[in-house]
């Protein structure tokens, strides 16, 4: 995502005042409505695991990523998808309905559903059937009612996701030594980084 997106979720964490301590101490939500929240987050992925996700983003945002790096990257995530998963399913059922979910299931269950999902994580331009698929779908109560609440969801995810994110990170580090510019999160057991 280039800076002004993360800036721009950064400001509507702030307008929002979600923090990740907040979402931990949230009630559990009704297990029935977290399975489906699970179901929902795989079809949202084209049913892909979070691997195979973040390779199709990298593609996408970081297109000067060498294949070697690129394939690190997809590991490191994909052996933390399922604690993604349920990070993302349990924003999920705190801030949706049954009702929401199904709608949302139904729609992205569907092979017009799941091609949309792969062009929405991929970039790749929707077909004109695609583009009024989604068109009636925000349109219906159903959608409208999601729509209403996405930001939110954006927000609460992302910063839920942010220490498995971290971990997947410094463990990419320690194995390969191919470690992002900027502060990093050192990997367990070493040493951090002397301050310069």
């Amino acid at each position: 995502m280039r800076r002004r997106g993360w800036l721009c979720l950064g400001l509507v964490a702030a307008l929002t005042g979600v923090s990740p301590a907040a979402l931990a101490q949230a009630p559990q939500a009704d297990p029935a409505l977290r399975a489906s929240c699970r179901r929902l987050v795989t079809a949202q992925a084209g049913g892909m695991d979070f691997g195979a996700v973040i390779l199709t983003m990298s593609q996408r945002f970081l297109p000067a990523l060498t294949p070697e790096r690129r394939s690190a990257l997809q590991a490191a995530f994909a052996r933390h998808s399922d604690e993604l998963t349920e990070v993302a399913a349990g924003v999920c059922a705190s801030s949706l309905t049954a009702d929401d979910v199904a709608a949302l299931t139904d729609f992205y269950g569907t092979p017009l559903g799941q091609s949309i999902a792969r062009k929405a994580l991929s970039g790749d331009p929707l077909t004109p059937e695609e583009h009024e698929a989604r068109a009636r779908f925000e349109a219906s109560p159903a959608g409208a009612a999601v729509k209403a609440k996405q930001a939110r969801i954006i927000v609460q995810t992302v910063q839920a996701e942010q220490p498995i994110y971290r971990k997947a990170m410094a463990e990419l580090c320690a194995e390969s030594g191919q470690c992002p510019a900027g502060p990093q999160t050192p990997a367990p057991g070493a040493e951090p980084a002397p301050a310069h």
